[in-house]
């Protein structure tokens, strides 16, 4: 969803400060040691197989359906994979646009709406009987992760970067038909 309703503040880098990637890196990882531990916590095997997905996801889905085709393939980008990892790994897609297979994405959302909807099934629990840190009070410290992390990328690294206005991220725009919002 795009949520951009102010113009761009800033020219687009070459390359990011290492400073942006290590910031998102620190916030995945905070996001991702709550989402396994709830995974873990509900149940053993969901644990595991959501770990798993999750890697996956990372380490190939995101690469295959954003960074071969992106202006930073090679170099240093917002996430840090374009010039360690995606570049060394897999090969330059030079026939797609970079939001040619942003639908694809759906395959990561399982990554979020599995921990969100583990966070809400107790819900009327704490509403109305008892509120528990360690299961209601990290939920609400995920769900604020997930918020400063959108808005750190959307006003740090969506400003700077050169595939603004392509991005179906960025936009709302897949093919130059608007996303729903």
């Amino acid at each position: 969803m795009a949520d951009n309703k102010s113009p761009q503040a800033r020219l687009p880098v070459d390359k990011y400060p290492k400073s942006i990637p290590i910031i998102r890196w620190f916030l995945l990882i905070l996001e991702a040691g709550l989402a396994i531990y709830f995974a873990l916590s509900f149940r053993l095997i969901l644990g595991i197989l959501f770990l798993a997905y999750g890697i996956v996801c990372l380490f190939l889905i995101f690469p295959l359906i954003r960074c071969v085709r992106c202006t930073y393939y090679g170099k240093r980008c917002n996430f840090g994979w374009g010039k360690f990892w995606v570049s060394n790994v897999f090969p330059k897609s030079e026939d797609e646009p970079f939001g040619a297979l942003h639908g694809w994405s759906i395959l990561l959302w399982p990554v979020r709406l599995i921990p969100i909807g583990l966070g809400l099934r107790n819900l009327p629990l704490w509403i109305f009987v008892k509120f528990s840190f360690m299961q209601n009070g990290l939920f609400l410290i995920y769900l604020a992760i997930l918020f400063i992390h959108r808005k750190f990328y959307r006003s740090q690294a969506c400003s700077r970067c050169q595939q603004q206005k392509v991005c179906p991220v960025y936009t709302g725009r897949i093919g130059g038909l608007e996303v729903i919002k």
